[in-house]
């Protein structure tokens, strides 16, 4: 695990190991991921992915949680899984393997609950043990909605996503109040001052580099100026200026004629101001999860986001996904989410209205026989995601704002409409691909 300085009380991190995620997240980050406590439930191909990618990024521990036995068709997602493993528990399974990949980070699991219904007895004292949960498949409703609920009592970080064939989600709940220190994953710029004006705007002209970004930020300070002192960012002064842009190199400040005269030298510096935000509970993201006019969402993803709630309602009634290329499932996945869709509340949604819902038979189809199936290079790409949502529990970055779909479906043509699974002579490790 990462070495604590106990006499100085100071964070000891390998700087040689973790070098180029410190040039990029910065060390004060890097101490804030080494002390994540992290849970993750469920170790199919997803969950295993997400635990890979976490632990060789440096946090406190990883927990895995999944005593589900190994099957056949987990071996074709889970590539650290094999033959000899089925029957064993999946996250005890895999546990060695992941160990070695971090020997700063203590990677265990949880081995006094037996089955995933008893999820339930998760107590506070558990949960408390954590900074974030990690939801990496289909779960129960109920289980959903108490590990959602005492993650928000206990200011706990909430993911929880699922790869369905070429469909998945990612849903984020990070409490009501938290606070995103730096949303920006640009590295924070310096200008030099040309001109500062002493008039009631303030106008402030900097040099400019064609090469950069022409976006300079709302916030700055002021460094190392002569003359209009009263600017300057130091122990004594720490004035920030939210700036109104007039040009690609120029801006206001406000007022600045109580300053002295501006002499010489001196540079703005680009600042980041903390921002709180408020999430909702995963309940009521349900009922309206597209909210947020900056993320758009067109009205195929909200299509297959309401296929994939009526996923969730089809597990909660048979306790399992549907089956791959299942004539009967089907028929009732279409039923469920045609019921979906004609309770939307359209007048007082705003996520949805009835112009842009349109009932897609094919849309249905392909979610439903290929839902129970993760294909490695998806969940390999949505593991990456989730490893960066983690990390921005740190308060660096602006992380997915609660519900995000990813559709690949309409990038397809291997699905087959005739393809049966009873085609297939011989089980493989493979079955679930094909």
């Amino acid at each position: 695990m990462t070495k604590i300085d106990l006499k100085n009380n100071e964070i000891k991190i390998d700087e040689d190991l973790y070098s180029r995620q410190i040039i990029f997240l910065g060390i004060e980050t890097m101490k804030k991921i080494s002390q994540l406590k992290i849970l993750i439930i469920g170790l199919r191909g997803l969950g295993v992915e997400i635990a890979k990618d976490i632990i060789v990024s440096g946090p406190n521990k990883v927990i895995l949680f999944d005593p589900n036995k190994v099957i056949i068709e987990d071996l074709g997602s889970n590539f650290y899984l094999t033959e000899k493993d089925i029957g064993k528990r999946r996250d005890e399974a895999c546990l060695e393997k992941l160990k070695k990949l971090n020997k700063y980070v203590l990677v265990d699991n949880i081995k006094e609950i037996s089955h995933i219904k008893h999820i339930m007895n998760f107590k506070d004292s558990i949960i408390q043990n954590y900074n974030v949960i990690v939801i990496t498949e289909i779960l129960s409703k109920e289980h959903i909605l108490f590990l959602d609920s005492i993650s928000r009592e206990n200011r706990i970080c909430l993911i929880y996503s699922a790869v369905c064939g070429l469909s998945s989600f990612i849903f984020t709940d990070f409490g009501p109040n938290f606070t995103i220190y730096d949303q920006s994953y640009l590295k924070k710029r310096k200008f030099l001052i040309k001109k500062i004006e002493k008039s009631e705007k303030g106008l402030v002209e900097i040099e400019w580099n064609k090469k950069i970004n022409p976006n300079i930020s709302d916030n700055v300070v002021f460094k190392e100026v002569e003359g209009m002192t009263e600017l300057n960012f130091d122990e004594n002064n720490k004035k920030i200026f939210r700036i109104k842009p007039k040009s690609k190199n120029e801006f206001f400040i406000g007022n600045t004629l109580d300053y002295n005269e501006y002499k010489s030298g001196g540079y703005v510096e680009e600042v980041a101001l903390p921002k709180i935000v408020s999430y909702e509970s995963f309940i009521n993201k349900l009922k309206e999860p597209f909210t947020d006019k900056i993320d758009y969402v067109n009205k195929r993803q909200k299509f297959i986001f309401l296929v994939l709630r009526a996923i969730m309602e089809f597990y909660d009634t048979y306790e399992r996904l549907p089956f791959s290329y299942d004539e009967n499932d089907y028929k009732e996945l279409k039923i469920i989410t045609k019921n979906i869709i004609d309770n939307l509340n359209y007048e007082n949604s705003k996520s949805f209205n009835s112009e842009e819902i349109i009932f897609n038979e094919n849309i249905i189809k392909n979610i439903c026989f290929t839902c129970s199936a993760e294909i490695s290079c998806i969940t390999s790409f949505i593991g990456g995601i989730i490893c960066q949502e983690i990390i921005k529990t740190t308060g660096i970055f602006r992380p997915i704002n609660q519900f995000k779909i990813f559709d690949l479906l309409q990038y397809s043509t291997i699905i087959p409409d005739s393809f049966k699974l009873n085609n297939i002579k011989e089980k493989s490790k493979y079955n679930e691909l094909i």
